[in-house]
Formats: structure tokens, sequence, C-alpha cells
């Protein structure tokens, strides 16, 4: 896989999922769509990674199961519930909250300091973008506010999971696990779907092929093939250039949704894309910044007091180097040309 190709998938594909998705809550109720759509395709993870890996254990379920219901029940329900209310690229802008979500919760929870100056002002100014979005001081909505919402609840419930996730146990197998996650996920988005009474009046065969066919798109491709094209690019190149598709998806949603959905391109819809993209851009090339160019440690401590000093490792290997040669240990020696032992000191 190339990397032209993986950034392609990561860009093109979670930005079409928006238009995907609002093309399938027209015909079938969202938390069923969800629930299909993470249900199946966490089942196909799941094979695929049981063939390469075993079991998880105890307490690697758990941990899935937890994940799951933030990664797929709750960002994704509270999302496909919030696209039947309001339009996709809208939705694509709010989402891309997440990246503020993330550095605030990260700052707060984590680390237990205040945000640097330069992440605090793109969290403000991408918040700003959702307060135009909304439009709040005009008497008429112009956008549903309980969709509003519940889009912004979305990256909450992904952010909290992002960081739980860097303190859970490290699976043997990440596509394993993440099919686990759909799985439980999923389930309970079905389950959600029962107990809300979305079945009712629901008809399997009456759903049209566009719908069934977002349907596809998001299990094969969205969930699948993008998915995994995220996780390889994480082995490739620096996670703040992978991440980059958060500020992508947004302008892809958008100009699908007015291309194909006739969705509006208004000036208040650019100036909220504005105020949330380019901050998030700032935040992600302050984030590589910080990742590539680590500040430089503090200066020695005053006078009187005391810490413990470390040793240069390349003075101390060839210190030890010194000792086994003058002991002559085996691991000081070499195999001859012969295919015998021989001492790597030098003869006089």
């Amino acid at each position: 896989m190339s990397r032209l190709l993986a950034f392609a998938a990561i860009y093109l594909i979670w930005g079409s999922t928006y238009l995907a998705i609002r093309v399938g809550v027209e015909e079938v109720p969202p938390f069923v769509l969800g629930g299909a759509r993470f249900l199946l395709s966490g089942a196909i993870l799941y094979v695929f990674g049981r063939r390469r890996s075993g079991p998880l254990t105890r307490r690697e379920w758990l941990e899935c199961a937890g994940l799951g219901l933030l990664f797929f029940t709750a960002t994704h329900g509270l999302g496909h519930w919030a696209q039947a209310r309001i339009p996709s690229g809208t939705a694509s802008v709010i989402v891309a909250t997440v990246v503020f979500w993330i550095a605030g919760l990260d700052a707060a929870l984590v680390k237990h300091r205040f945000p640097r100056p330069l992440p605090l002002l793109c969290i403000v100014l991408g918040f700003a973008g959702v307060l135009v979005l909304v439009a709040p001081w005009k008497a008429e909505a112009v956008v549903d506010p309980a969709g509003v919402l519940a889009m912004l609840g979305a990256p909450v419930a992904w952010a909290l999971a992002s960081i739980w996730s860097r303190c859970a146990t490290r699976p043997r197998s990440l596509i394993l696990a993440s099919g686990a996650q759909m799985l439980v996920g999923g389930a309970a988005l079905l389950g959600l779907a029962t107990a809300s009474g979305s079945w009712t009046g629901f008809d399997p065969r009456a759903v049209g092929l566009p719908a069934l066919s977002a349907l596809v798109y998001l299990i094969l491709f969205g969930s699948i093939v993008a998915f995994l094209s995220y996780r390889w690019l994480l082995t490739q190149v620096d996670p703040s250039v992978a991440a980059t598709y958060a500020f992508v998806n947004p302008l892809v949603a958008v100009l699908l949704g007015a291309s194909v959905l006739g969705e509006e391109l208004s000036a208040r819809l650019g100036v909220a894309l504005g105020l949330i993209v380019v901050p998030v851009a700032l935040l992600q090339w302050d984030e590589f910044r910080h990742r590539r160019f680590p500040r430089s440690s503090p200066g020695p401590p005053g006078p009187g007091i005391l810490v413990p000093t470390r040793e240069d490792p390349t003075r101390r290997s060839r210190r030890d180097l010194r000792k086994r040669r003058a002991t002559g240990t085996d691991a000081d020696k070499r195999t001859g040309p012969g295919g015998g032992v021989t001492s790597s000191r030098r003869r006089p």
C-alpha cells in the first residue's frame, strides 16, 4: 500500500461517509443503520484478526466493550441520529471540533495543566465557528438545535475514548480488538434501536437501492478500508500528519453535500468552516512541531540541590568493551574464517 493511496482513503472515504450516512438515514432509522454497519464490519474485522492472533483475554474484552460503547455506540449513535436532522456538511464541520476536545480534555484530565496559548486560542476560535454555524442570535433556528447538540456530543465521546485508549492495555492484535469494539458498539446500537422503538414501522424489505448502497459503502469502505489505511499510516508517518484528515474531511463533506444533495453553501457556513478548520490545522501543526522539535530540558539545578546523574551511554559501553577485552570473555570473541573462534583483540 502506498502512502498516497492511504491518504486518499482517509481523506476521501472518511469525508464521503457523511454523505453516505445522510442518504442512509433517509430510509433506515439512525440506530438501525449504525448498528447494522458496525455489527457487520466488526464481524469481518474480528474473523480476519482471529485467524492471525489468539483470542482476547477477559480484561481485553472488558476494555474493548468500554471503548466500543464510547467509540461506536455513543459517538456514531449520536452522529447518525443528528444527521437525520442537520445537513451532512454541517455535521462534518462540527465533528472537526474533536481535535479541540482532545486537546482540552487531555490537558484537564491527563496533564492536569492549563493549555498552552496557541492551543487555547485554537479551541476558542473553533467553538466560535460552532456559534456562527448555529447562529443563536437569529429569531428562527438556522439548523436544528437538537441535532447540533447531539453532533457536539459525538466528538466529546470520541475524545474521551481516545484518551482512555492511551491508558488501556495494548492489544496483541489491533484488528482483532477493533473488531471486538465494533461488535459491542453495533450490538448496543441495535439494542438502543429496539428500546427506542426504531423498528416500529420500519420494513427492511422496503429499503431502496440508495440506502442499501450507502450501508454497504459504510461497511466496506468507511469502517474497513479507511480504518486499515489509517492504522497503516500511523506506522509510516508521524501521528499528527496522519491526523490531518480532521481538517480535510469537512472540506470533502461540504463539497459532496452541495454537489450531490444540493445542500446550501452559504457565507455563514464558509465563515464557520474557516473558524474551525484553520485552527484545527494550526493545532495539528503545533503538535507536530512539539513532537519533532521538543523544547530543551531545563538548566542545571541551583546550589544545594542533589539530583541523580546519568552517565553517557556511549562512554559506558566503551568502558564495558575495554573490560571485556582485558578479561578475554566469550562475548569478546569472533568466529574465524574456518568456523573456529578467535579473539577479537589485536595481536602485537
